[in-house]
């Protein structure tokens, strides 16, 4: 197996708050550098899906890091839709997906408890940081025991996804923010030209 000492030897540290941080195509363009193409393939196809989740994978490009993540995924979706379900009275097996696909079960107990809580958010900024967090505590658990290899890499690519994620959340926020304010004073502006006049 491949080791990468090099490479993430040079990565700075990433908690789920950081604020300053590499991008993923950074990142992406350091791997290409020094990966072999094989796991090159690896860390490419190892993706945060906030839309759908990720259910397609050749066979060749299939790690524990990927089978464990997409389990994961799948099983935090399955959480959400049986939570949503409750809440509108229905029947959610139409929407679960099968995780047996991707390898072992994961998650548990906490999983779901996280879930139940992001859900009776009803700010849906706090519930997205909240289902983050949740995703942020298993990559820690399937970092552990990983140096210097692939796998490492695979979820240091994870999390970077979700700090851009939640970048781009507190970005729009502040934008709506100001548009708000914005609109506040113009109209305000109008109103004093208005009384000059």
């Amino acid at each position: 197996m491949a080791k990468y000492y090099y490479l993430i030897a040079t990565l700075p540290t990433l908690t789920s708050d950081s604020n300053q941080f590499m991008s993923s195509e950074s990142f992406l363009e350091l791997c290409r550098r020094w990966l072999s193409r094989r796991d090159l393939h690896l860390v490419e196809s190892t993706v945060v899906s906030f839309a759908a989740p990720q259910v397609k994978q050749e066979k060749a490009v299939v790690n524990r890091i990927l089978q464990h993540w997409q389990a994961f995924e799948t099983q935090l979706r399955n959480a959400l839709v049986r939570q949503r379900a409750l809440k509108q009275k229905r029947d959610p097996a139409a929407f679960l997906r099968e995780t047996e696909q991707f390898g072992a079960a994961v998650g548990g107990e906490w999983l779901v408890q996280g879930v139940r809580a992001a859900i009776q958010q009803e700010n849906p900024l706090t519930a997205e940081q909240m289902l983050n967090n949740l995703r942020w505590h298993y990559l820690d658990e399937l970092e552990r025991g990983q140096f210097f290899t692939v796998e490492f890499l695979q979820v240091y690519y994870l999390k970077l996804q979700i700090l851009e994620r939640s970048a781009q959340f507190l970005f729009e926020q502040g934008e709506a923010h100001f548009q708000q304010a914005y609109a506040a004073a113009a109209k305000q502006l109008q109103g004093v030209a208005a009384i000059q006049l």
